[in-house]
């Protein structure tokens, strides 16, 4: 037995190291500058000052506590030190992780072992669409910490019940439903969990606990909710880039959380399916084991259970205000609930008095043979090992891949830079046919810029003001071109950065319009990839 203990206690320690060597490998990748576009109204908004950015956030899809943890860091870096700025923002997306190994060091191995708390650390690094928010400079790492926060304190709540527990459960809760509407529902269904659980172990002291705790939250968080939510509703009913559900969302869903990077697609397609039916698994293993006799189903196994039912709780609520109201559910909203889904395997699998080993190695009767009885045993490591293992090599590909992709944008960016020089000139204006590349090289460059065919999004026109649309009212070609002319005959370097197939038909217009068009290079900014053309009026060239 202490031998079987010391062999988890090592694969558990093994686990904390190759997690904590991806959390310094990602520490190293934020010292790229690339930003794409969701990421522009982060470091925009943190420019404001603070009421004027609860204001926008009110009016905004995201609640306010991230930006204004961002905007305490940022106050210590210059504005005009563009890089410094973005690695810093980076860094903040990142100090998450570096939380969540401490809640893996302490409350999650206090409760669950070595083993567990290891894995857990290891596939919350590294399972599939989770390593890239170590370094996003968006507000779902700490939404996905506070989660898994109330869900931990949850079950102090319930295995000591102390006044700190509760404080702690309440806080945690909090903030992340003013992080993120969807953990706000993760955090209800840790909520619901503890409410189960207390009813089920009839501890009516606590109960009083936790409507107490309740009434708080729902207090603290029913002014924002009563500002901002009504206005949020009536933005969404307009938002028609988010696509209805269905039936093949679920698809979606499911390879959102368990497909990993792999260079196959099928590859990529049969680990998503193989990770799903180990979910599928515990849930049964679980279930076995609340309604066995067995000693050791315990407070772990419901536990287990009830980290299942924040990414459950989003999908179903995600999935009943998208038809009920309007589309509403994106795939990345289920990422806040992620580290506790991954919490509920880890302690399945790592925690003797979860019961995996009973489960797995099923009964033994009083006829069962010791050579029988141990063959079992062997079989159960052996299964768990080779689940281990798969989660090693799964978990070790994806972050190679993640690693590989942030190393390939930061060769990009340093190549751009030679354009971004250019369009940094005092009299430099620039022309765009796609409105999330104008607002990304708003960012860095603040030069006057304008959308030809597009109209910018109002947020991105209040946060930064140099952002124009080239005509005013419904836009047109000739409208267009009489506009860039204008601009050319006031002597500005005008620059086009085109995007996609369009481009070439755009600057076929201009050119029978009379402008000279001039491709002079092109270039990547993280995923947006753009050809540089230099503008001039061609006083000999006329109109077809």
């Amino acid at each position: 037995m202490k031998e079987k203990q010391s062999k988890k206690e090592l694969a558990g320690i093994l686990f904390f190291l190759l997690g904590a060597g991806m959390l310094v490998s990602s520490a190293f990748l934020c010292v790229g500058s690339d930003i794409w576009y969701d990421e522009v109204f982060s470091l925009g908004l943190v420019r404001k000052p603070v009421w004027e950015l609860i204001s926008i956030t009110a009016r905004d899809v995201h609640p306010p506590l991230y930006y204004l943890i961002l905007k305490l860091f940022l106050t210590a870096v210059p504005e005009s030190t563009v890089a410094m700025q973005v690695t810093a923002a980076k860094l903040v997306s990142w100090l998450p992780f570096l939380c969540m190994l401490l809640l893996a060091v302490f409350p999650v191995k206090k409760y669950f072992g070595t083993l567990s708390a290891g894995l857990f650390f290891f596939l919350t690094m590294s399972m599939p669409g989770l390593s890239e928010y170590t370094v996003e400079i968006r507000m779902y790492s700490y939404a996905a910490l506070f989660v898994v926060m109330t869900m931990t304190e949850a079950f102090g709540v319930l295995t000591e019940g102390r006044r700190r527990n509760w404080i702690l459960l309440t806080g945690a809760a909090l903030c992340a439903c003013y992080t993120h509407y969807f953990a706000c529902v993760a955090a209800c269904m840790v909520y619901l969990y503890v409410l189960v659980m207390l009813l089920l172990k009839k501890q009516k002291n606590e109960l009083r606990s936790f409507f107490f705790s309740a009434a708080v939250c729902v207090v603290c968080y029913l002014p924002w909710l009563l500002a901002a939510v009504t206005r949020q509703v009536s933005q969404v009913k307009e938002s028609y880039w988010i696509q209805p559900v269905s039936l093949r969302t679920l698809g979606g869903c499911v390879k959102f959380l368990f497909a990993p990077d792999f260079s196959s697609g099928k590859v990529s397609a049969v680990m998503a399916v193989v990770l799903f039916l180990l979910f599928a698994g515990e849930v049964l293993g679980d279930i076995f084991l609340l309604f066995s006799k067995r000693k050791n189903g315990g407070m772990a196994v419901s536990f287990s259970l009830g980290c299942l039912m924040p990414v459950v709780g989003i999908i179903i609520f995600g999935f009943l205000a998208s038809v009920l109201i309007k589309p509403v559910f994106v795939y990345r909203y289920m990422v806040p609930a992620m580290p506790c889904m991954w919490l509920s395997l880890a302690v399945f699998l790592g925690n003797r008095s979860c019961g995996a080993e009973d489960f797995l190695t099923g009964w033994e009767s009083k006829e069962n043979g010791t050579g029988q009885k141990e063959k079992r045993k062997k079989a159960e490591s052996a299964v768990i090992a080779a689940v281990l293992l798969l989660f090693v090599i799964i978990g070790g590909c994806d972050f190679r891949a993640f690693y590989g992709n942030e190393m390939w944008k930061q060769k990009q960016m340093k190549e751009a830079q030679e354009v971004l020089t250019k369009l940094s000139e005092e009299d430099a204006v620039t022309i765009f046919n796609f409105g999330q590349l104008q607002a990304v090289m708003a960012y860095y460059e603040g030069s006057d810029s304008y959308l030809w065919y597009e109209r910018a999004e109002e947020l991105v026109k209040e946060l930064f003001p140099e952002v124009h649309d080239l005509a005013e009212g419904e836009f047109t070609d000739e409208a267009g071109i009489s506009q860039l002319k204008e601009l050319l005959k006031e002597g500005r370097r005008v620059y086009f950065l085109g995007s996609g197939k369009a481009r070439e038909e755009i600057v076929a217009k201009w050119q029978e319009a009379g402008i000279s068009v001039r491709e002079d290079s092109s270039a990547m900014i993280e995923r947006y990839w753009f050809n540089l053309y230099a503008l001039t009026i061609d006083e000999e060239a006329k109109p077809r």
